[in-house]
This record gives C-alpha cells, sequence and structure tokens, in this order.
C-alpha cells in the first residue's frame, strides 16, 4: 500500500440522537473498505454538512 491522504471537509454538525459505538464501527468499516480499493496510493475523502436539519456524511475512496 502506497501513500494514502486523508482529506478532511467537516462543516456545521448538529448533535444527534445515536449509539456512537455502532457508528464507530461503521465508519471503521467504511474506511477500511476505502483503503482496501485503494491499490497503491490515493485519497479518501471523509465530509459532513447539513442540508436543512439533517447531517449528512460523505466516505469517498480515489480506488
Amino acid at each position: 500500500l502506497g501513500a494514502v491522504v486523508i482529506a478532511r471537509e467537516y462543516g456545521g454538525t448538529p448533535a444527534i440522537w445515536c449509539a456512537p459505538a455502532r457508528l464507530n464501527q461503521v465508519f471503521l468499516h467504511l474506511i477500511t473498505n476505502a483503503l482496501t480499493a485503494i491499490e497503491e496510493a490515493g485519497t479518501i475523502a471523509l465530509r459532513t454538512w447539513t442540508e436543512e436539519e439533517v447531517l449528512c456524511i460523505s466516505i469517498s475512496d480515489s480506488g
């Protein structure tokens, strides 16, 4: 695995009701999957933003 850049762009993140441990597990799996998809070097982009009163989260990779 080559160099992987983690690009973070965090917008407003309102408080939400959730199960933090489960949410962390989901994020860990998505990021691990993104790392697996990147064969040599690449970027994983993490974004958060709100649309009206909804928290939006995006995790993407260049693989």
